[in-house]
């Protein structure tokens, strides 16, 4: 048996990613075939001399068992709870963040009553609320809240049970505990990290250092975020293996090459700062398992002289997935076992193959030194293989994540391949001469500052090229990615078969045709509804088949930038009708940025001379652009590829009237009295709210989304909570309804499907 770590580690996450995201009515019937393999596997002489799979098959087994008993502890408890309110008495884990103007606090409920009497511990909570709260972490927190409507697989794989909501911030009860536990350190030397930063950098560059040392991203703005994805450059943010390597080799360049210090004692060092370095960040998985690896290699360094680092994955795998099941859900981990399972596995074979044709060693009784200049080109392309193997190990999961292919990530991954340890070095400086001597702190805060303007002009550059990306926003992909890892698998043990890479390409590009093909006629007559959560405003896309229609654009700006990016990516970079109810925030917030990036066939626009110049501006790259008056009340009606729109506008109506293969949509803005609307138009299939309306006792309906801020919710749309289902952008997030082939109409979570 070759590896029994690698092999137990790498088949107990892929057992307990499909466990996770199959859910809990497929782990007693997978988990009972398991067994019964299990079993076979044991009588079987062959299979039992050959060793690997009965051990498979035991940790596939186990990572079923272990999901089913972590859901059942739990998730299963509270799964009641969805939509309720609740009295907890929680304590503060980790320190607040600020994000989209909320403020978001990480808690560890000690008790939790529910309005039915019913009293639950120890249930994990992401608490948020529209104004802060003067805590502090291992504070107790006494209030009352309302869990959301949903659970979140990537809040669960944080090891978050439920996000609640603390509307009245202002009545919470806050008080400190005496004896501080253990956590409390770690998190104020975090805190204090944070503030020094901040102190000592601009804002933007102070955001991204501290996403760059401690994973915090909550502070970066969505652009820069959308820049360093479509560059490809999202782990450089990700706390994981990249980052522990660099430190690992930066101490060991401090104490032994300047201070001549024993190798053994250099790796003791290093374990210590390690084990701080994750404390520090949090103990992420994606930290964890770098951590895990990096002290697992220097322990077999110290001891047996030699390490193993795919044995090593494989032990970091085992340990966080034992502590937290879930955790095989989190992006950050599958992102960094990915990477550095490249790197091991790939790097040294593609760097032997490209250096022997570029670079051959001469042979002879007279070897020549190599000259500088092979030396470097060996360096190179040791560089090159390096982010080649890691960008395209991980792209599998880059894909299912971010449904995206970056074309130039190998190029901007290059870009600042020397940048990266450099910049970890001038912050650790930084930061140290900041508290031991502030005046020479200034010299490396300006270095830093250089270095990760380098890194963002990297990203900006990279992600304004042409074609940057491509866009896999297609339902067949993830079963795609599936297939194309299985097939690689199996010809990656044929180690006779030649042409490998070229049948796995060929393989991959008909199966590709295949499903988009198929995918196209499938998706033909099928009807979307998209509702995101842009804050206070509302913005929504209807889809059938070919045709996209933008029937509001609306919101806060902080949400701009992910909506802009959802809807070109849902919308195939093209709107068939973009229709503007008016300039009010609410409704056309994004109106200049969607003309712009979207391929917009036709706009429909009231009040015209109201809007402002740049939308003004930006309405002659439509092909055609019809004018409505909001005076007159009429009704406009627009017919595009099978969807009818009838809008209305007038005093105390703003409304859209949407008919799509028998599907009726009705969307109220602010202020709408629905005394006005035409009669046939309140009996819709799908109601969208946002703002305060009148009159509601009129409407009738099947599902009501309600696109708007959680404050004033609960009293402005509390008389049409008799819907058959109620969605809130504010809890829910992101809304997709779909009327399939055959008219069901059915809610879909295909934003991202790791949540």
């Amino acid at each position: 048996m070759k590896r029994p770590l690698a092999v137990t580690g790498f088949v107990y996450l892929a057992a307990s990613a499909a466990a996770v995201f199959l859910g809990q009515g497929a782990l007693l019937p997978i988990g009972a075939v398991l067994l019964l393999c299990f079993a076979v596997s044991l009588k079987s002489a062959y299979l039992r001399k050959n060793g690997n799979v009965p051990l498979a098959l035991a940790a596939a087994l186990a990572a079923f068992v272990s999901v089913g008993a972590y859901t059942a502890a739990k998730i299963t408890p509270v799964a009641n709870l969805a939509g309720k309110p609740a009295v907890i008495e929680a304590e503060l884990t980790d320190l607040p963040y600020e994000q989209n103007g909320r403020f978001y606090y990480s808690v560890n409920a000690k008790s939790l009553r529910s309005r039915d009497g019913k009293l639950y511990h120890d249930v994990k909570l992401l608490v948020y609320c529209d104004e802060p709260l003067n805590v502090s972490p291992s504070d107790i927190i006494a209030a009352d809240v309302k869990l959301s409507a949903s659970q979140n697989i990537y809040d669960i794989s944080k090891g978050v049970a439920y996000r609640a909501r603390l509307s009245y911030p202002q009545t919470a009860a806050i008080r400190p505990q005496e004896d501080k536990p253990i956590y409390y350190y770690p998190l104020m030397l975090r805190r204090l990290v944070c503030e020094k930063t901040d102190m000592l950098l601009p804002q933007n560059e102070a955001a991204f250092a501290k996403a760059f040392l401690l994973g915090d991203s909550h502070s970066l703005d969505s652009g820069t975020l959308e820049s360093l994805r479509i560059a490809g450059l999202s782990h450089v943010i990700v706390v994981s293996g990249l980052h522990a390597a660099i430190i690992v080799h930066l101490i060991m360049l401090l104490f032994t090459g300047l201070l001549r210090m024993k190798k053994r004692t250099a790796a003791l060092i290093c374990i210590a700062v390690l084990v701080l370095y994750m404390a520090l960040a949090g103990f992420p998985p994606s930290v964890v398992r770098a951590g895990i690896m990096q002290i697992v290699m220097l322990i077999c360094a110290l001891i047996f002289r030699r390490s193993d680092p795919v044995a090593a994955l494989g032990l970091s795998l085992l340990v966080i997935l034992a502590a937290k099941p879930y955790a095989a859900a989190d992006i950050s981990l599958l992102l960094s076992f990915s990477a550095t399972f490249g790197i091991i596995t790939a790097q040294k074979p593609m760097s032997a193959w490209i250096n022997g044709r570029l670079f051959p060693v001469q042979k002879g009784k007279n070897i020549r030194r190599r000259s500088f200049i092979i030396s470097a080109g060996r360096s190179l392309v040791d560089i090159i293989t390096v982010t080649l193997s890691a960008v395209l190990f991980s792209l599998p999961v880059t894909i299912l994540y971010f449904r995206q292919v970056p074309l130039y990530g190998v190029l901007s991954s290059l870009l600042v391949t020397f940048t990266l340890p450099l910049l970890m070095g001038s912050i650790l400086l930084m930061l140290v001469m900041g508290y031991l001597l502030p005046i020479l702190a200034a010299p490396f805060s300006y270095i830093t500052m250089i270095l990760i303007r380098q890194i963002l002009f990297s990203a900006e550059m990279v992600s304004g090229l042409p074609f940057a990306r491509v866009e896999l926003y297609y339902s067949f992909v993830p079963l795609w990615v599936v297939l194309c890892a299985a097939l690689a698998a199996a010809l990656y043990f044929q180690r006779k078969m030649r042409f490998r890479v070229r049948l796995f390409a060929l393989a991959a590009v008909l199966t590709f045709i295949f499903g988009y093909t198929a995918d196209y006629f499938i998706q033909k007559e099928t009807v979307t509804v998209f509702v995101p959560d842009t804050g206070q405003g509302v913005t929504a896309l209807v889809r059938y088949g070919d045709t996209s229609v933008v029937l509001a654009c609306g919101g806060d700006r902080s949400f701009m930038n992910d909506t802009v990016s959802e809807i070109v990516k849902r919308s195939y970079g093209k709107a068939d009708h973009l229709l503007l109810l008016g300039r009010d925030r609410s409704v056309s917030s994004f109106a200049e940025r969607l003309l712009n990036e979207l391929d917009v066939y036709t706009a429909g626009v009231y009040d015209a001379e109201s809007c402002s110049d740049g939308v003004r501006e930006s309405l002659k790259g439509c092909s055609q652009v019809f004018g409505f008056n909001a005076v007159d009340g009429k009704i406009h009606d627009v017919e595009t590829g099978g969807i009818s729109i009838e809008s209305l506008r007038k005093y105390k109506a703003c409304a859209v009237f949407v008919r799509v293969k028998g599907l009726r949509i009705l969307l109220c803005c602010g202020g709408t009295d629905c005394a006005y609307l035409p009669e046939e138009w309140r009996s819709a299939d799908i109601l969208i709210v946002n703002g305060e309306q009148e009159n509601t006792d009129l409407l009738g309906f099947g599902t009501l989304i309600i696109s708007d801020s959680e404050k004033y919710s609960d009293i402005t749309y509390r008389e049409l909570y008799g819907a058959a289902a109620v969605r809130r952008t504010y809890e829910d997030g992101s809304i997709t309804l779909r009327l399939d082939r055959n008219d069901h109409l059915t809610e879909v979570r295909e934003s991202n499907w790791l949540s």
